[in-house]
């Protein structure tokens, strides 16, 4: 996008071309329109892949507790395996 803008800004201010300033606000608003619909759509795909990471993630977390055998659950607290969850999700979230 940087270059097409550089050649762009480079060709109207040449001193062989007569300066039209009308294409030149048609070129770079293109070139702007273009540039939000890409970071749109690169920022609705990152949102999207980040929570379906959180998700793999948290249902991974609870399958292994929930498939774990039943002495994890008579010798750990519901506490400490809910605090060794929650900072999991926390830092993996961002």
């Amino acid at each position: 996008m940087v270059l097409v803008s550089d050649y762009s800004l480079a060709y109207e201010t040449s001193k062989d071309n007569i300066f039209n300033v009308s294409q030149f606000t048609e070129v770079y608003s293109f070139i702007a329109g273009i540039y939000c619909i890409f970071v749109v759509v690169v920022s609705f795909v990152a949102a999207f892949l980040c929570l379906k990471i959180a998700q793999r993630f948290l249902d991974q977390i609870l399958d292994s507790i929930l498939h774990s055998s039943m002495s994890l659950f008579d010798i750990t607290p519901s506490g400490r395996t809910l605090s060794r969850v929650s900072p999991a999700l926390d830092t993996d979230s961002y």
